[in-house]
């Protein structure tokens, strides 16, 4: 429904919106980014086209609002412009252009009896009614909710340091680039609608605006503080569990690396002196057996997973009677010799 393209001009009387004032307005300077032109500036074009509706009851409906006949006879090029619909475009709620009509006078106009006796013309009343439907009274309100949702947020940073806080959602309230349409637009329509328009009038317009705009950004940076805060409790948190966790590790391998420095060390015999040990133990036994008589046998005691021996004399009178040589040896070889 929306169309850019040439030609075209706003079907609403006493309205100049053309697509030729839109292509001069593209190559002007741009009064919020000088020395940008309109064409290369990031505002947003301070209108745009509709076409009639097809469907019969909504194009009546159109004509009427525009103040045309029934029998009106729409071409491509007549068309009606954003700023006659309440947001700006048809919308489901508001299909029908109702802002910033000004009426034909007309010898037949009806009139209408107010409350009072006195005879208006319909036509009048709908627009002063209209008029003050503006999209001011939307803002103002959106901008009540958002200050007042500063307050809460404000006192939120302050007052309290719990992690769990409620959110407050600000963003999406307005879309990108609706502060420079809406400034670029009401520059327009004074333009428009009062051919006296002074540069201190547009100055005023552009200081209202870019003081609302504060007072979004303002707000919004107050909840950027609200976050970051939080996601800094979290991260000291996250880094406090970690930092006890290495503690806990760390102790733990202290106690081992204690532990392990309390075992016995075992004692490496080379093969020669054991050789030569028993060769010791087989002159002591021969002397031990020719004074009792009793047979011993001497030999090394096998190991099971490690190739360190014991040395054993066995008294064979008396089995339960065992003599160790008292240290731990280390060889291949496993003998074991009677006396």
């Amino acid at each position: 429904m929306y169309r850019r393209g040439g030609g075209r001009s706003c079907a609403v009387f006493g309205c100049t919106n053309s697509q030729k004032k839109l292509s001069i307005w593209r190559r002007e300077t741009c009064e919020l980014h000088s020395p940008l032109l309109h064409n290369g500036c990031p505002c947003l074009e301070p209108f745009s086209f509709y076409n009639f509706p097809r469907d019969k009851d909504k194009r009546r409906a159109w004509l009427e609002a525009v103040g045309k006949k029934s029998d009106y006879n729409a071409s491509k090029s007549s068309v009606v412009c954003s700023i006659h619909f309440l947001y700006g475009s048809p919308t489901s709620e508001h299909p029908i252009p109702l802002l910033n009509m000004k009426r034909q006078a007309r010898k037949s106009s009806k009139t209408v009896t107010s409350d009072n006796g006195d005879g208006s013309n319909g036509d009048a009343a709908d627009t002063s009614a209209i008029k003050g439907i503006l999209p001011n009274l939307k803002r103002k309100r959106a901008y009540k909710i958002m200050l007042e949702e500063e307050a809460i947020l404000g006192e939120t940073l302050e007052g309290s340091s719990q992690s769990e806080k409620r959110k407050l959602d600000i963003e999406g309230r307005y879309p990108q680039g609706s502060w420079e349409q809406a400034t670029v637009e009401a520059i327009m329509n004074l333009r428009t609608f009062d051919t006296t328009t002074t540069t201190s009038q547009i100055a005023q317009t552009i200081i209202a605006n870019l003081k609302d705009e504060n007072d979004f950004l303002r707000a919004q940076n107050i909840k950027l503080q609200w976050e970051l805060k939080s996601m800094q409790e979290k991260h000291s948190a996250d880094l406090q569990a970690t930092k006890e966790e290495l503690l806990a590790l760390k102790h733990r391998c202290t106690c081992t690396d204690e532990h392990s420095k309390t075992l016995p060390a075992v004692t490496i015999v080379p093969e020669a002196e054991v050789v030569e040990a028993i060769e010791i133990v087989h002159t002591g036994i021969s002397e031990l057996k020719s004074e009792t008589g009793r047979p011993y046998s001497v030999g090394l005691l096998p190991a099971e997973q490690s190739e360190v021996r014991t040395l054993l004399i066995v008294d064979h009178a008396a089995p339960s009677e065992i003599m160790c040589t008292g240290a731990n040896t280390k060889t291949k070889g496993n003998s074991e010799s009677e006396v």
